[in-house]
């Protein structure tokens, strides 16, 4: 059943019962920066003027978030980073093209262009069916949907066959 607080719902039809993923802003997942490796250098909000080597990824009034691209540009040649096209060019061209999309997806996430969000997942009629998972990038809810939707389905099919079985079983013991 759709929730009014969801940000987006699906639902799909499986043997009669109507199954439900409801998608939900995720408030508590932190930063990227923070939750996850990968990243470069992000300082907490802070008033002053960017060091060099810095740039500004967000600003609110008179306080700004500075990505140390010069440190980024280190751990990208180091752990040997990488963004699209993937595998070609130098190292150095590699750590580059890497640390510039990752400064962009920080940015998109510090301008909201995308956020973290979780899904709960329901079977109307099965009360106890309840699965969700939280922690996702919004702008890749796709697969997690299909998984979340084939693993009711399973359980549906699983659910309607061993109530099939013992109906069987009373069958033959009456």
């Amino acid at each position: 059943m759709k929730n009014a607080n969801a940000i987006h719902t699906i639902t799909r039809e499986h043997r009669g019962h109507t199954i439900t993923v409801n998608w939900f802003s995720d408030f508590d997942h932190g930063t990227p920066w923070e939750d996850e490796c990968g990243h470069g250098p992000v300082t907490k909000w802070e008033r002053r003027d960017k060091h060099p080597g810095e740039r500004v990824l967000c600003s609110d009034r008179s306080v700004k978030r500075f990505y140390d691209y010069a440190e980024a540009i280190k751990i990208a040649r180091r752990d040997g980073w990488d963004a699209a096209p993937y595998g070609t060019g130098t190292v150095g061209e590699r750590a580059v093209r890497a640390v510039e999309a990752d400064f962009a997806r920080l940015q998109d996430w510090c301008e909201d262009r995308w956020y973290y969000v979780g899904f709960t997942c329901e079977i109307e009629g099965f009360d106890a069916y309840h699965d969700s998972c939280w922690g996702f990038e919004s702008d890749f809810m796709d697969g997690p949907t299909s998984e979340a939707i084939s693993a009711a389905v399973a359980f549906l099919d699983l659910e309607i066959v061993e109530a099939q079985d013992a109906a069987c079983r009373d069958l033959i013991t009456a």
